[in-house]
């Protein structure tokens, strides 16, 4: 009765470490899972890091790390299922949620630096993209 009782809790237990190691990378320190993406995305200075992310699912989570010293924002008007408009102030992380239309390319800015040019580079303004696919 012991042994049978062991033995079931050592299948569980590799059951779910198994479980737990289920997903894929993308890029832009992306994970796909069957609950969804989840993308990291920093904000600093003029600039989102990664600008371009993957999503090989439709489900997003992005969590948005504003390391720099300026308040930031992440909008994206097109391509998802709610419109996401969030302020992220500095030295703080928020997590958004959303869900993405389709595959292709989903454009995103901060609202308060989309056209700044950062003259120290060749940056074009705090823009990015989620480029959609798998699903």
């Amino acid at each position: 009765m012991r042994r049978n009782a062991l033995k079931i809790i050592v299948a569980t237990g590799i059951i779910v470490a198994a479980a737990g190691c289920v997903g894929t990378m993308g890029s832009g320190g992306s994970t796909s899972s069957g609950v969804g993406t989840k993308l990291n995305l920093e904000a600093k200075d003029f600039a989102f890091s990664p600008a371009n992310l993957t999503a090989p699912a439709r489900d997003v989570t992005v969590t948005l790390t504003n390391s720099g010293t300026k308040h930031h924002n992440l909008t994206i008007e097109d391509g998802v299922d709610k419109e996401v408009n969030q302020d992220v102030d500095p030295g703080r992380t928020v997590t958004l949620t959303f869900k993405l239309k389709g595959s292709g390319k989903v454009a995103f800015h901060c609202e308060y630096h989309q056209t700044f040019k950062d003259p120290s580079n060749s940056n074009a303004g705090m823009v990015g993209t989620i480029n959609g696919s798998g699903y």
